[in-house]
């Protein structure tokens, strides 16, 4: 499946946490609990499992 969000970002990895972050809810919301999610950036991992990573928040 395949689906496409318009979207602005400042920073390359602000683009790649929105992208994992969207598509983390939109999963949910139609019914898949369990997720796996690879990602290239340990930066935008620990963002997404709430460790601190960096000064970065998601919104």
């Amino acid at each position: 499946m395949a689906f496409s969000v318009p979207i602005e970002c400042s920073s390359h990895n602000e683009t790649k946490a929105k992208v994992a972050w969207y598509g983390c809810k939109w999963c949910i919301r139609n019914g898949y609990t369990k997720l796996n999610i690879e990602l290239d950036s340990s930066l935008i991992v620990g963002m997404l499992t709430d460790k601190k990573a960096s000064s970065f928040k998601l919104k």
